[in-house]
């Protein structure tokens, strides 16, 4: 278990090295949440853990918490729920190059907005 620990500290010192603000990768932050649980199951403190790994505890409670709901990449699926379309508009549609969208449009108010445009 320490050479684990050891392992995951020097690949964190690596991942931040030379950089002002830091964002672990996932994949490394998930390997810490596991090796983090192991530990504590064995009855060690976050607090341990945390100096261990040259980490703040606030930092490995995030991350916890962040596995716990699913938001890191761990490998486990989550379910999305994607919201059924309403009506189409009747009439036409026009889309600009940037982006804006008006529909429900007749042939004359395009044109009209067209010229306007």
């Amino acid at each position: 278990m320490e050479e684990r620990t050891q392992e995951l500290r020097l690949a964190l010192e690596r991942s931040r090295a030379g950089r002002s603000r830091w964002q672990c990768p996932r994949g490394l932050r998930s390997e810490v949440v596991e090796l983090v649980a192991s530990r504590r199951e064995g009855g060690e403190g976050l607090a341990t853990v945390a100096a261990d790994l040259g980490l703040s505890d606030s930092s490995l409670s995030r991350w916890i918490a962040a596995e716990r709901s699913g938001s890191g990449a761990n490998g486990r699926l989550r379910e999305i729920r994607v919201a059924e379309p309403g009506p189409r508009p009747v009439g036409l549609s026009l889309v600009t190059p940037r982006g804006y969208r008006v529909e429900g449009l007749d042939t004359d108010s395009v044109l009209r907005l067209l010229r306007e445009l």
